[in-house]
């Protein structure tokens, strides 16, 4: 959720009605919010991994690592 936070420039845990729904529906329905403007496929897809309410269907860091790295070829 941090980088939504960061793309959007809102505060998605902030303590008001519309943000607890978010923090109620990503806890307890395992929603998050929509992919936000400017968000590429590929990033949105990475989040959606990394966010998946049940834990072992999220990505692994190494994964995501491996994603995010660039290849260097000696």
């Amino acid at each position: 959720m941090c980088i939504l936070e960061v793309v959007t420039g809102d505060i998605l845990w902030r303590a008001n009605n519309v943000q607890a729904t978010v923090w109620y529906r990503a806890l307890n329905l395992g929603q998050i919010p929509s992919r936000p403007d400017g968000m590429s496929r590929k990033q949105w897809d990475l989040i959606v991994q990394m966010t998946a309410h049940n834990p072992q269907e999220r990505v692994e860091i190494s994964m995501i690592w491996r994603q995010q790295t660039p290849k260097v070829v000696v």
